[in-house]
């Protein structure tokens, strides 16, 4: 049904790959950049004293123990699975579209909420600063195309209801037999 309404639905497959994409890429930043173990050279913006640390699997999204970094991780996969299935979705009733691109724009919410949250609670200087800002800016634009695809889900929904209105028999009274 939804491939009756084929720009809308060639539209919320590229935000399904988009979203995809992004979080690759939000997992490959936390992976490379804000979850290393080893040696690190850290310097107070403030002070100016550097001294160099060992970080043995420490997630520097956060300075508490709420681990961000697997939390983005658990959002990534997710958030992908839902994509999958919003693609696969296209062959199904528009609202199956709409279900699953609300899910992943409430999904999304979340998280972009709760590492904007936990970046603005650190400390200044604390390492890797432009790193996280790159995975708050990733999670908050993978929401905003969770928030398109659900206006498109909604349209296509509303387009589908036209067409069965549309193609629903109009029925009239029989003539009566005298």
């Amino acid at each position: 049904m939804a491939f009756a309404f084929k720009k809308a639905g060639l539209v919320l497959g590229f935000l399904s790959f988009a979203v995809m994409a992004f979080a690759v890429s939000i997992v490959i930043v936390i992976a490379k950049q804000l979850w290393p173990s080893g040696e690190f050279t850290v310097c107070n913006s403030f002070t100016g004293l550097c001294e160099t640390v060992f970080l043995g699997e420490t997630c520097l999204m956060s300075d508490k123990s709420v681990n961000i970094c697997a939390y983005g991780y658990a959002t990534a996969a997710i958030g992908v699975i839902a994509c999958v299935f919003t693609l696969f979705a296209a062959c199904l009733p528009a609202m199956v579209s709409l279900l699953l691109s609300l899910f992943g724009s409430v999904w999304w919410l979340a998280y972009s909420i709760t590492a904007t949250v936990y970046n603005n609670d650190l400390p200044g200087g604390y390492p890797r600063g432009y790193y996280r800002n790159v995975v708050i800016a990733l999670s908050w634009t993978t929401f905003a195309c969770c928030v398109l695809s659900v206006v498109l889900a909604i349209k296509m929904r509303g387009n589908e209801k036209k067409k069965d209105a549309r193609d629903k028999p109009q029925f009239q009274e029989a003539p009566a037999v005298v």
